[in-house]
């Protein structure tokens, strides 16, 4: 199974399966490969080519700083910079980010991570500025604050695939704020 974020694209050969398991991604996607020992998956993504024989696993191809970036959520997965220079093996929990210049590892920190596959986010005193980054990632929300003091409100409840206008009327009456919708923002304001 493979689930794509907006604006990715993902491609394959006609005779994908029967000689190799190769794909081409540029954006984001999360996989979940059923394990062929004798039949590898290959995520071709551009700085990086992502190697795994049976895993769950998020990559971004299309991240600011031109770093190929790889989370994996179970298994293993071997991440190889051009020219297979800068190689990575991660465990579950890890991020990987790999660009011609360095590669790097670390633990992934933010529970939200897979938000934009799952729609669930949860927070537990996170400033809305962080919440209202996630809420446009995950659900092409753009909410724009008129007093940067209602940014420093701290949120704390989950947000599990509300409408959009759920959403905004939740976090309004939350902090006694009024919303207008001009095209896709919105715009909140003290009462």
């Amino acid at each position: 199974n493979i689930f794509l974020n907006r604006n990715t694209r993902l491609t394959y050969r006609e005779n994908f399966g029967r000689h190799g398991r190769n794909v081409t991604l540029s954006g984001e996607a999360f996989f979940e490969i059923a394990r062929d020992e004798t039949n590898p998956f290959t995520v071709d993504a551009g700085k990086a080519s992502v190697k795994v024989l049976g895993t769950s696993f998020n990559v971004i191809t299309n991240n600011r700083d031109s770093a190929v970036e790889v989370f994996v959520k179970t298994g293993q997965v071997m991440v190889s910079g051009d020219e297979n220079k800068n190689n990575l093996i991660l465990d579950p929990g890890y991020i990987g980010k790999i660009s011609p210049e360095r590669s790097e590892k670390s633990v992934n920190t933010d529970p939200n991570y897979l938000s934009w596959n799952t729609g669930l986010l949860v927070y537990d005193g996170q400033t809305l500025d962080v919440v209202f980054r996630d809420l446009k990632k995950v659900h092409n929300m753009d909410i724009v604050a008129d007093n940067p003091d209602i940014l420093t409100n701290t949120w704390t409840s989950p947000i599990d695939n509300q409408p959009q206008e759920t959403i905004i009327r939740l976090i309004c009456a939350s902090f006694n704020l009024s919303y207008t919708k001009d095209g896709n923002v919105y715009h909140l304001a003290e009462k």
